[in-house]
């Protein structure tokens, strides 16, 4: 299923950096066990941790020992910090219904509507750290993990 609002690498994103995040040992996570439990392809992966990199949100360590931590303390990363890192303002910006030109002076339908809930989302998003979303979800995310290996291969 596709998201509504995120690009398929931005997705990833948000999934790879939730995984990390529920990782409580002080080892790194392996590149290979997020792509397995996450059913993310792992060359594809690979592109989509890049410019998490680059903007210090996560760490990677090479050798025996190496995998992928957090950049930073899972508090002080910002679920907006993942999704400018990948998408920019793009998904919150365009119009909601899809039309090319929808601005305050030339409204789709839909337009006033969606203002409010991109300045709840913004706000949202800028203020609900990984920390917090990893407390609400780790105890889904065996079963996420199990149920997405039901259901795709690749």
């Amino acid at each position: 299923m596709k998201s509504v609002l995120f690009s398929k690498t931005c997705e990833y994103a948000i999934q790879a950096m939730i995984y990390i995040a529920c990782n409580k040992s002080d080892k790194p996570v392996l590149l290979q066990d997020i792509s397995k439990d996450m059913r993310i392809p792992r060359h594809y992966l690979s592109k989509v941790l890049a410019p998490l990199a680059r903007e210090g949100l996560i760490d990677s360590k090479r050798g025996i020992h190496g995998g992928i931590l957090l950049g930073k303390p899972p508090e002080q990363i910002k679920l907006m910090d993942i999704i400018r890192a990948i998408d920019g303002y793009q998904f919150i910006e365009k119009c909601i219904i899809g039309f090319p030109v929808c601005d305050d002076e030339n409204p789709c339908p839909l337009h006033d509507l969606w203002r409010g809930c991109r300045i709840h989302l913004m706000q949202s998003f800028r203020s609900r750290s990984l920390a917090q979303i990893d407390e609400s979800y780790k105890h889904n995310l065996e079963r996420v993990i199990e149920e997405g290996l039901k259901q795709t291969e690749f």
